[in-house]
């Protein structure tokens, strides 16, 4: 397990607040036009990490989301073509991704369709012409590479690792394999694959571990196993905290 330095953890936090701050002083004049009165209701909720609104056709990220968008956005900057996000849910990080520079085309995918739907609304109103949604999940997209324009140079999974590894209720497919699921994001990645995971079981949510603790493969759910699993095709580097999980830049090999 990777435990956070406290001295570095709250340097990280300061710098988060400032940046945060000096973001709301250079948007909090920006009018809000009529069609993001409509929208901006719609963009909070559960997960409360995903938070964002939108003004001026800018997209104003909750703190919790710029928190960690500050974090992964520094890891997307060198080289980046083509991103795609696996488990995109309200679609910040895609859109963010397909206004930085160099990026000709951003892809979010998710398996909850109001997500989806909710994305596209966004994008078409900020007119992003190389960003899409799709509703999709990590084997779609490593079975029809070229039906989702893969591979990116960037690829980008949040929270979701969990998931696909053990199963959800809205999704019962589960690979139960550190190394099923990494080779998978290896075939659609060329360059660069920033991940931000609960490794531990007992940081799993308690639906989700309570039946984890009865299968078989819960010895595997470690971060020295999933560690183990990705060295066969990234070189890891540990790159700090996304709230209380640890964050990885894994470049392809």
């Amino acid at each position: 397990m990777i435990t956070r330095n406290p001295i570095s953890n709250l340097a990280s936090k300061v710098a988060s607040m400032l940046s945060y701050s000096s973001l709301k002083r250079r948007i909090g004049n920006q009018p809000v036009l009529d069609a993001e009165r409509e929208l901006n209701p719609t963009l909070s909720g559960y997960p409360r990490n995903h938070d964002y609104t939108v003004r001026s056709k800018t997209l104003v990220p909750g703190f919790k989301l710029h928190e960690r968008f500050r974090l992964v956005s520094e890891l997307c900057k060198p080289g980046l073509e083509s991103f795609l996000d696996v488990g995109s849910c309200r679609g910040f990080y895609a859109m963010s991704a397909a206004q930085m520079p160099g990026c000709k085309r951003a892809l979010g995918v998710d398996i909850d369709e109001p997500f989806i739907s909710l994305s596209s609304q966004v994008r078409d109103h900020l007119e992003l012409k190389n960003c899409e949604f799709k509703l999709a999940g990590i084997n779609e997209i490593a079975e029809e590479p070229e039906r989702f324009g893969a591979p990116f140079t960037t690829v980008l999974n949040v929270g979701t690792y969990h998931y696909l590894y053990w199963g959800s209720e809205r999704c019962s497919t589960a690979l139960y394999d550190h190394r099923k699921i990494l080779s998978r994001f290896a075939k659609i990645c060329t360059k660069r694959l920033i991940l931000s995971a609960r490794l531990e079981m007992d940081r799993l949510p308690k639906l989700i571990r309570s039946q984890a603790e009865e299968h078989e493969k819960k010895s595997d759910y470690t971060t020295e196993g999933f560690l183990k699993a990705a060295a066969e095709f990234f070189d890891v580097e540990h790159r700090g905290f996304l709230g209380a999980y640890p964050l990885f830049l894994m470049n392809r090999k």
